[in-house]
């Protein structure tokens, strides 16, 4: 509920609704939990804390991991309440190697990342983009003009870095530019 948060590691064998003003961090600082089911409610939130970009989902040195899981193959993540008008909010912290407030290791702001946080075996509500807001203001690595998106995966949500479009058609151009040379 409002101003409560969920965290820790290990498994609850339950349906977790995270409801306005609540949080859900999985782990302790980087790590992984799971739950039967989850309800997401607007105005609550899931707090993201990454500290390798090319780490590993759930692991020390990666980022947190939800797995919604109730053993019987229909673990269930439900977003139906959400609206683009009643969102639903990741809060991205950056941590250091030392899993403290600080710059991510191997984030590279003209390279797209992507980072799966949770994974489910069923998604109960429509998938848009525009269901979620993304809080980046504990994320201090440079971005540049870069962006943050949600994405729906074959299994899961995951957050997406999006560099600057012109840096994206740049590294294009540079991939292309030795095909043709090796020719």
């Amino acid at each position: 509920n409002g101003g409560g948060t969920l965290a820790g590691t290990g498994i609850i064998d339950a349906t977790v609704s995270i409801d306005a003003g609540g949080v859900h961090s999985p782990g302790s600082s980087v790590g992984a939990q799971t739950v039967s089911n989850e309800v997401w409610n607007s105005g609550g939130a899931f707090q993201l804390e990454i500290n390798d970009a090319t780490g590993t989902a759930g692991g020390p040195n990666g980022w947190d991991l939800l797995t919604i899981d109730d053993g019987s193959g229909t673990g269930t993540l439900d977003i139906s309440s959400l609206s683009a008008s009643s969102p639903f909010s990741i809060t991205l912290v950056s941590l250091d190697a030392a899993s403290q407030p600080g710059d991510i290791e191997n984030f590279v702001s003209t390279q797209p990342c992507e980072w799966e946080f949770a994974t489910f075996d069923v998604l109960n509500g429509a998938f848009s983009a525009d269901l979620f807001t993304i809080d980046a203001s504990g994320f201090t690595n440079d971005l540049g003009a870069g962006y943050f998106t949600v994405i729906q995966t074959t299994g899961g949500l995951a957050i997406g870095f999006v560099p600057e479009p012109s840096t994206l058609l740049i590294g294009l151009m540079g991939i292309l530019f030795a095909l043709c040379r090796r020719r």
